[in-house]
């Protein structure tokens, strides 16, 4: 009997990192890019995983800045799942506007730059992942390095 319950206590333990541990970074990209208005630039990223689990992606840290990963399709980030393949990809977009180099005024920033959240937390590799199993968060650190792709530069 007392096999059995340590048993049991050994596996509910470990049963709070089992999404994690199923948790499969299939690509993952950024890009950076400029133009449309003159200062204007930014980066676009990508990541796909294949979770065997349903979970609740809820924020992204990398590169520096961290995202709030919302459920509703609006923001600069965005997540969609694909039933079939049990895939999760999530986008996430930071931009900037310079301001006028002409200004006389250096305190007058264009305040409509979408700047994400300052990231605050630590982690080693090149994302951070924070979601939600079974009510409860859980983190997933992605050692896989992002591929950078090239460039765009829009007129």
């Amino acid at each position: 009997m007392k096999k059995l319950i340590i048993a049991i206590l050994v596996s509910a333990a470990s049963s709070g990192h089992t999404a994690a541990q199923k948790i499969e970074v299939i690509s993952a990209t950024s890009q950076s890019w400029s133009g449309g208005v003159a200062g204007h630039h930014g980066v676009n990223y990508s990541i796909v995983i294949k979770v065997g689990v349903k979970i609740t992606p809820d924020s992204l840290y990398t590169n520096g800045a961290g995202f709030q990963l919302p459920h509703d399709g609006y923001g600069e980030s965005m997540i969609t799942y694909d039933t079939v393949d049990h895939t999760y990809t999530i986008y996430a977009s930071e931009s900037y506007t310079d301001p006028n180099p002409r200004n006389s005024d250096p305190t007058k920033i264009n305040t409509a730059s979408k700047r994400p959240v300052p990231a605050v937390r630590q982690f080693e590799g090149s994302a951070l992942l924070i979601y939600r199993y079974k009510k409860e968060k859980h983190l997933f650190v992605m050692k896989k390095t992002m591929e950078v792709l090239p460039a765009l530069d829009y007129p």
